[in-house]
């Protein structure tokens, strides 16, 4: 089986990439995508995503939490 030889790409701020990462960078200066959306956008939705993320486990750990108080017995031996 032959590999196929990656070679790395010259960024314009002497960075080098892979060309596959190379496909995701877009140019300000042709790009229309970076005038649709901006990089505020693009940070809000990230933060978003973030405190979704960190309530939801929360969430998950006080339910969690209080299921296993529930489960366990209450420590009262003998008494009916």
């Amino acid at each position: 089986m032959r590999r196929m030889r990656q070679s790395s790409i010259d960024l314009k701020d002497g960075r080098t990439s892979s060309p596959n990462l190379a496909l995701w960078m877009f140019d300000v200066t042709k790009s229309r995508m970076i005038d649709i959306m901006p990089e505020e956008f693009f940070s809000d939705i990230a933060g978003l995503i973030a405190v979704t993320f960190l309530v939801s486990v929360v969430i998950l750990l006080v339910l969690a939490i209080l299921a296993e108080r529930k489960m366990k017995p209450s420590g009262r031996r003998g008494q009916a």
